[in-house]
């Protein structure tokens, strides 16, 4: 199993470098490559290699998935904690556009009060110029303050290399793998500070601030429409709308990259005897992928995901007792609240 870690694009990473293709990819490719060749000296099959990646790795899997360099390089994959951003890679130009023009602000190159969707090409120039007058620290210490804002930038880009044209070109070539994908409890916990001190209601100030960032700094093109809609969605003042999300009332649920720690036992804090018997019947999910492509416990159905019923497999454990028998198992509707609103209203709107 040949693993991507996750962890944004961005800092200590080829953002730093002046390359217009996406060299990160280039050093995924290169390493499966080395893994075809020297396997065997191993005891391994080159035929039955597992690509992983988690969170922003997951995202670069997607991509080299889709790519047709990667062809006869691994079997399956794995997909954990992350979303596809292969169908938003016509419109992540317009996202990055947008975060950039907040760099040049941050560093002096552009007024405050500049709106990029009315900008000229003489403007564009003119930052330009400046930015490559700034120290690069300067811009990357500028970019990182964009997390204490709205603004972020977005990947992958179609760079003719690793992507040649657009997902939905790519799309009827691209293999059918075997593919795990997953996703834990309360992914994005952190929104929690959109609550209320006591926790019971919401603050309409950042709600309107982080509705106004996935209308205007994402990918719709109905962005007034959209920013409104959320707002109205996430407004109605009961903070049950955030429960399932983002582990209210909770602190045990799993947010974001805390399974990784039982996948593969990586910063690891004070394991417990009972969190040392979780790794040991969660990380065999993912082992038996990998050995065998069936993550089925035995004993359970695990049906294949179908689109209409949203199916997913759900692992906890509720028990005293720690085994794959205790798993709820098979359910649907994956988390129906979320998909309701922003698949069924906003996207048919």
């Amino acid at each position: 199993m040949a693993v991507v870690h996750g962890g944004k694009f961005n800092f200590e990473s080829p953002v730093v470098f002046p390359e217009e293709v996406m060299v990160d990819n280039f050093d995924i490719l290169s390493g499966l490559e080395w893994i075809q060749r020297e396997i065997h000296h191993f005891g391994g099959e080159k035929r039955l290699v597992t690509l992983f990646g988690h969170s922003s790795g997951a995202c670069l899997v997607d991509t080299v998935g889709s790519s047709p360099r990667s062809s006869g390089l691994f079997s399956q994959l794995v997909i954990a904690s992350a979303a596809s951003l292969l169908s938003a890679s016509e419109i992540n130009r317009d996202v990055n556009v947008a975060a950039s023009w907040a760099v040049a602000k941050a560093v002096g190159c552009a007024p405050s009060h500049y709106n990029y969707h009315s900008g000229s090409m003489e403007k564009v120039e003119s930052a330009l110029h400046c930015l490559r007058s700034i120290p690069y620290k300067r811009i990357i210490d500028a970019q990182r303050s964009l997390y204490n804002s709205t603004e972020d930038f977005h990947g992958p880009s179609i760079d003719g290399e690793i992507l040649p044209s657009s997902n939905w070109d790519l799309l009827p070539s691209r293999p059918l793998y075997p593919t795990l994908i997953g996703t834990v409890n309360a992914e994005s916990r952190i929104g929690r500070y959109m609550l209320t001190p006591d926790g019971n209601g919401v603050n309409s100030t950042l709600i309107d601030e982080y509705c106004k960032h996935v209308g205007y700094g994402i990918w719709f093109a109905r962005q007034e429409e959209v920013y409104r809609s959320c707002v109205d969605q996430y407004s109605k003042g009961s903070p049950s709308a955030f429960d399932n999300r983002w582990g209210l009332d909770a602190e045990d649920r799993p947010a974001h990259s805390e399974e990784y720690i039982y996948i593969l036992g990586l910063h690891r804090a004070n394991f417990s005897a009972r969190d040392y018997e979780i790794q040991e019947i969660f990380s065999k999910v993912f082992s038996d992928f990998v050995n065998n492509g069936d993550p089925t416990p035995e004993g359970r159905e695990w049906p294949l995901y179908e689109e209409k019923e949203r199916n997913y497999f759900q692992i906890d454990f509720p028990c005293d007792s720690i085994s794959a028998a205790c798993f709820p198992g098979a359910a649907t509707k994956f988390m129906s609240r979320a998909n309701d609103f922003w698949i069924d209203i906003v996207d048919k709107k």
